[in-house]
């Protein structure tokens, strides 16, 4: 029953703090969307990623390792291969959590920029109307002069 606590109590020692970065990230995105343009949108969303690129190392760091260990290695009537298997299971925890945020934080990357992209279009397709305007402005004042 104990171990089943202890690898519990791992694992939410390693999930919370990348659910809070997360939850962090999430709510910037939202704050700054609603606040700024576009292009500052893509400028945050890089500077997230090399937040939560640094987040996920801090947490697949050694000492997170070795701590996890230590922990189960003060309790004295377990084998080491209990202990191998939590260490085993925390990291494959922090490399499952690692390819997780890194592929949110792609998307969100890859939907910003698609944004961008609409948001570009959309800026051409107006410009293109309005010469087009000008353009049939144009012919129509040929039209009357040449009348007169």
């Amino acid at each position: 029953m104990f171990s089943h606590w202890l690898v519990m109590l791992s694992l939410w020692l390693v999930m919370l703090p990348l659910w809070l970065v997360m939850l962090l990230v999430s709510d910037v995105v939202s704050l700054v969307s609603d606040v700024a343009g576009v292009d500052d949108v893509v400028l945050l969303v890089s500077d997230v990623v090399s937040l939560v690129s640094d987040v996920v190392s801090l947490v697949s760091d050694v000492t997170l390792v070795s701590g996890v260990v230590s922990l189960v290695s003060d309790v004295a009537h377990y084998d080491v291969m209990l202990i191998s298997d939590v260490v085993s299971l925390v990291s494959d925890v922090v490399s499952l959590v690692s390819d997780v945020v890194g592929d949110v934080v792609s998307q969100v990357s890859d939907v910003v920029t698609l944004v961008s992209d609409v948001v570009t279009l959309v800026s051409d397709i107006f410009t293109l109307v309005s010469d087009v305007v000008t353009l049939v402005s144009d012919v129509v004042t040929l039209v009357s002069d040449a009348a007169h």
